[in-house]
């Protein structure tokens, strides 16, 4: 069974296709011309967007078949969280192509494609550039999802925590509204470093978080406390009008709180700490370190 995935706002200047080292995916050029009976399924508008792409990410196993396709499919989400996570990568799915059964084309109505928008696009704080989409990627952008988005999927089977962390993170950059991004990526926090303690969580998260990144810039304890006192700010239902203090405040923090999740998971995949969490008492142990 074959899915062919065109990829949105990806643009690279290779010729030859990409084989991941998985063997089931692989990045090809595309057209939508060569993919058979798109349009029983698709609108004239889907197809017409379509049409900008250049690339699809193809996944091609004799292994998946109508009862596990879903399973394989969302092995391939973890590929586009690695694109975000290592490459702040622009791409994002928005038409998953059967091409063997028409029927099983989809439509994804939440494709990861949420990016910082600020009103003042001039003057581009630091940020907001370390976190600026890339529309542009190279062969070692590949190779570099290619090392690690097996260790997302890892990370979604392994525990609860990790499991969580994972569906925020998707969740996040899914969103189409700040608030709700800025909010999953707290979570995405919260599962990988909140105590069973109810009492001073935020000190809790804001000490851990910063202690394991090393206390990097936009990642001191100050600025997750400030990061965690807005996420009450929301989930307690006082947030004002204005939100943070105005629009830029808004995109601002939240292009924090994405910073900090993306540092934290590429720490966790490259030293394979995630792996401390496969247990309960271990995962313990591995947060004390950072109290």
């Amino acid at each position: 069974m074959k899915y062919v995935m065109p990829l949105h706002a990806l643009y690279y200047n290779g010729n030859r296709p990409y084989e991941f080292a998985d063997g089931i995916h692989s990045i090809r050029k595309f057209s939508r011309f060569r993919v058979g009976a798109i349009s029983y399924f698709f609108s004239r508008n889907d197809r017409f967007n379509m049409s900008d792409c250049r690339w699809a990410l193809v996944l091609d196993s004799p292994e998946m078949n109508p009862i596990n396709y879903k399973t394989f499919l969302g092995n391939t989400e973890s590929i586009i969280l690695a694109f975000k996570i290592f490459c702040n990568a622009s791409l994002f799915v928005k038409y998953r192509i059967c091409a063997d059964d028409p029927l099983r084309h989809i439509r994804v109505n939440n494709a990861m494609m949420y990016w910082h928008e600020l009103s003042n696009r001039r003057n581009r704080p630091e940020l907001i550039e370390r976190t600026r989409r890339r529309r542009w990627l190279n062969l070692d952008d590949f190779r570099r999802v290619d090392e690690t988005h097996t260790k997302f999927t890892e990370m979604w089977n392994l525990s609860d925590r990790t499991h969580n962390a994972v569906n925020f993170a998707m969740n996040a950059y899914r969103s189409q509204l700040w608030r709700d991004s800025f909010i999953y990526y707290i979570f995405a926090l919260e599962a990988l470093f909140s105590s069973n303690q109810r009492r001073g969580m935020t000190g809790t998260i804001a000490r851990r978080v910063s202690s394991f990144l090393d206390k990097a810039d936009f990642c001191t304890e100050q600025d997750l406390r400030r990061l965690y006192d807005a996420r009450s700010t929301i989930v307690h239902g006082k947030l004002p009008r204005a939100g943070l203090g105005g629009w830029d405040p808004n995109i601002l923090a939240t292009a924090q709180a994405e910073y900090i999740v993306a540092q934290t998971m590429r720490k966790m995949v490259n030293d394979d700490s995630f792996r401390n969490y496969e247990l309960a008492n271990k995962a313990h142990r591995f947060l004390n370190r950072f109290d």
